[in-house]
């Protein structure tokens, strides 16, 4: 499986754990079933993390891996739940999306 298919798993199971994580938060009756439905898929979402560990350097995989899950959970949440950014929030989202493309740019190639 390359890189890229391992990144988008990863990212898109980060991403709807999030998105339960919201869901449950806004309903005490379902608060439980979205808290272990979330954490399953989250923790499961590690497993793919450590595969892309093994096939580039650390601190790119995670740049890219925690500032991307970063940025798309913030267009995901505005997006279904209607909630929008304030503009120094957006600057925040730029100021992340910088810094990932600052680490994967500038990158020192990977340890053997």
């Amino acid at each position: 499986m390359s890189t890229t298919i391992l990144m988008t798993i990863f990212l898109a199971m980060q991403v709807a754990a999030n998105l339960i994580f919201k869901y449950g938060s806004m309903a005490p009756s379902r608060f439980t079933a979205c808290f272990v439905a979330g954490n399953l898929i989250g923790a499961s979402s590690v497993y793919f993390l450590m595969r892309i560990y093994g096939r580039m350097n650390a601190n790119v995989a995670m740049a890219i891996g925690g500032g991307a899950t970063f940025l798309i959970v913030q267009f995901a949440l505005a997006t279904v739940f209607n909630s929008r950014l304030s503009t120094g929030q957006w600057c925040g989202v730029a100021a992340v999306g910088l810094g990932m493309a600052a680490t994967a740019l500038w990158s020192a190639p990977a340890a053997p």
